[in-house]
């Protein structure tokens, strides 16, 4: 059964193709346009899902950077989060934290994410 939420979100969805009214439709046509709004909404959830567990991903692995850097360098500027925060690329946040574990410096990590994300700043 669909919740009260969905139906209120497909009469809106009706309102607005009838131009602020509910437009008369015959059974076929609503649910026809009914099937198509869900699968609409069902795509619209998963795309969303996707991306929140990527961007889970993406902040898990930066997380773990983080705590990697602080554990061998004692601190690292405040600012450095936010820098990485730019990187998007899962696979380029895989690298730098096997850099994490490798590099002489925190300053030779920064400069490799400053590389990658030009920002002045930091």
């Amino acid at each position: 059964k669909q919740s009260e939420l969905y139906q209120r979100a497909f009469m809106e969805y009706l309102r607005e193709l009838g131009g602020g009214e509910v437009p008369l439709l015959s059974s076929f046509e609503y649910e026809a346009l009914e099937r198509g709004f869900e699968q609409g909404m069902e795509q619209g959830i998963e795309r969303g899902i996707q991306q929140g567990i990527e961007q889970g991903i993406e902040q898990g692995i930066r997380d773990t950077i983080l705590r990697i850097l602080q554990a061998r360098f004692g601190s690292y500027p405040a600012s450095l989060p936010a820098l990485m925060g730019q990187i998007h690329d899962v696979s380029l946040l895989e690298q730098l934290s096997v850099l994490a574990v490798q590099v002489e410096s925190l300053e030779a990590f920064i400069q490799r994410v400053q590389e990658q994300v030009p920002l002045n700043g930091i």
